[in-house]
């Protein structure tokens, strides 16, 4: 009788521990200026700014956006500018990585993505979606997949997300801090 209490105590602590990680791992919703839209990891950060003058400030942007190299078909429509987002490398240790705590997809990767900037009076939008890396080194392991010879490819989305797609994985808050940081700053017309 008493091995029966025991096996149902340990079963009934399992299964309270896996109930509990299973809710709360579904819990992160947002994170840092990131957030979930139709299951895709999307940063979304409003600048403000000194010109107050919507047309200026859409020509400004603009003429900030085609001066860095990074930025590629910049176009201007109404009040939103897109833009592709391409052979993006993130200076991690910049922003805080260290080689050891930050996924590879900062240390060696190159980034791409796709970039939308809406005008407001006296501030910009400017939502980053579409995110992928690629990393060209022999054999690393990402965390994200196995990179053989020829390096890995992978989207930001799968990367920091569950299996679903409903929530941020615990575990890639570092990154996920670290990526905010270097695109408020790519993307900061004051600098």
């Amino acid at each position: 009788m008493r091995n029966l209490a025991i096996t149902v105590l340990l079963m009934f602590a399992g299964l309270s521990c896996w109930a509990q990680s299973s809710l709360f791992s579904n819990t992160i919703k947002s994170y840092a200026n990131w957030e979930i839209v139709d299951k895709e990891a999307v940063w979304a950060y409003v600048f403000p700014s000194k010109i107050k003058n919507k047309t200026t400030l859409e020509e400004a942007v603009v003429v900030f956006l085609k001066q860095n190299p990074t930025i590629q078909n910049v176009v201007m429509k109404n009040t939103e500018i897109t833009a592709d987002i391409t052979n993006l490398k993130i200076d991690y240790k910049k922003y805080g990585g260290s080689s050891r705590y930050t996924s590879q997809a900062f240390v060696n990767g190159i980034w791409s993505g796709k970039l939308v900037i809406e005008i407001v009076d006296g501030s910009y939008e400017a939502i980053v979606s579409k995110m992928a890396f690629d990393v060209e080194h022999k054999g690393l392991n990402s965390g994200d997949g196995i990179m053989g010879a020829n390096g890995g490819r992978g989207s930001w989305t799968s990367s920091v997300l569950n299996k679903d797609h409903q929530a941020f994985k615990e575990g890639k808050k570092v990154d996920i801090e670290l990526f905010n940081k270097a695109l408020m700053d790519i993307f900061d017309l004051k600098k």
